[in-house]
């Protein structure tokens, strides 16, 4: 089966903030999501099914350049339109912090 007809959207839950995901991540477009980032998954079949997908039933992080492995990790044998990624922004900024703070802490002294 091919999947590189997959069109593979990422989508934002704005922070508490109100930042998006065009804030946070400016033109940046990963070839994978961790699964502590994900809020969840729309999984859209040619056939106009559609399923939801909740990060609790992932055991990889997703890789968008190869959404037949996320296919085949929840056991599902159809041709996929689109993959939505609704990416979970309040995670991604937490993790953004944690990262600049180690990075200063380690450059600037007090």
């Amino acid at each position: 089966m091919s999947f590189k007809s997959t069109r593979v959207v990422l989508l934002g839950r704005k922070t508490d903030e109100g930042e998006s995901l065009s804030n946070l991540l400016g033109s940046i477009f990963p070839t994978e999501v961790p699964i502590e980032f994900i809020y969840k998954l729309n999984l859209i079949f040619e056939n106009g099914e559609s399923t939801e997908v909740l990060p609790d039933k992932l055991l990889n992080p997703v890789y968008l350049d190869e959404p037949g492995i996320l296919l085949a990790e929840l056991n599902i044998n159809k041709p996929l339109d689109t993959l939505e990624v609704v990416i979970d922004l309040n995670s991604i900024k937490e993790q953004l912090s944690i990262a600049s703070s180690n990075i200063l802490d380690k450059h600037i002294e007090e």
